[in-house]
């Protein structure tokens, strides 16, 4: 994703923590450490150690339980997870997260929306109406306009995503 490049090669300099929230084979944890950040702190419920690299730190977790420290990390990021959700624990989640980020920090992530192929077929996913979607990201600073985006890959995707930072001391 663009978008999500350019903000983390701006905000990159200086920067020494990020999170991969639902890190699967830790392709996202590859990337941010090639990118410069010096710890990379990945979190999946599954047993993905067997993609596990050097100077990457592995915890075997629900994202849900998963204690973030308030202001620990630089970048957070969770690509194509929280469709594994309940719509309630991603609310409850977002501002977990949020707390999370250092003075600067940046959070990265996406979801589904109502129109995508999975929620079609019937599938239990998670998912967000445009309404519901602006509601989860408007108390945040929006770094670049939130996009939806929808196409046809093997299946009918309906996203949303977004990349979010708190809003400045007043």
């Amino acid at each position: 994703n663009t978008m999500v490049t350019d903000v983390v090669r701006q905000i990159v300099r200086g920067r020494t923590a990020a999170l991969d929230l639902g890190c699967g084979n830790f392709r996202d944890s590859r990337w941010l450490k090639r990118q410069g950040f010096v710890r990379v702190v990945a979190v999946d419920p599954a047993d993905v150690k067997g993609y596990l690299h050097d100077g990457i730190e592995f915890n075997q977790m629900r994202i849900e339980d998963f204690p973030i420290p308030e202001g620990a990390y630089d970048f957070i990021a969770a690509c194509s997870v929280f469709h594994y959700l309940h719509v309630d624990n991603i609310v409850a989640l977002v501002p977990s997260i949020m707390r999370g980020l250092r003075s600067g920090g940046v959070f990265s992530f996406n979801v589904l929306g109502e129109r995508d192929g999975w929620i079609q077929d019937g599938l239990e996913r998670a998912c967000f109406t445009s309404e519901s979607f602006t509601r989860l990201i408007a108390p945040y600073r929006s770094l670049c306009e939130a996009k939806e985006l929808e196409l046809t890959l093997g299946k009918k995707w309906h996203m949303f995503y977004a990349v979010l930072s708190n809003p400045e001391p007043a």
